[in-house]
């Protein structure tokens, strides 16, 4: 039964740049353990009782590593049933343009500040990590 409970350790961490509006100021932070390699995730994939072997998870989790940004720099988002869909963003140079006429002499590449992916989970477990998809 999913629940709107975060099961995962929070810590609180003080704002230390001094330059920001909210300088001294406290928020929270998710303790984050290592991080676990694709290697590690085959294995724990493994290790609940996949009919798969560990090492064809490692390389169909190899070929989603080469695949998936693949297809989001050609702008398709993907979707991976059961967990969300990976899409790709433009992330706008900060004020973008005032005006339609601006925004065409400047060019769409120029308001682009970079590309992000966004992650939009599917599962009801998912979006309660999940607070603006």
């Amino acid at each position: 039964m999913p629940s709107n409970t975060i099961v995962m350790p929070i810590d609180i961490k003080q704002n230390r740049n001094a330059l920001s509006k909210v300088y001294g100021h406290y928020f929270p932070e998710v303790h984050c353990r290592q991080t676990l390699s694709t290697y590690g995730l085959a294995k724990h994939m493994a290790d609940h009782g996949s009919l798969v072997s560990e090492e064809i998870l490692r390389l169909v989790l190899g070929q989603l590593v080469k695949c998936l940004p693949e297809l989001l720099a050609q702008g398709i988002p993907v979707k991976l049933d059961g967990l969300g869909i990976f899409r790709p963003y433009a992330k706008s140079v900060p004020g973008g343009a005032a005006s339609v006429e601006e925004a065409s002499q400047m060019g769409a590449n120029n308001l682009v500040d970079g590309i992000r992916i966004r992650f939009i989970p599917e599962s009801e477990d998912l979006r309660d990590l999940t607070l603006h998809p």
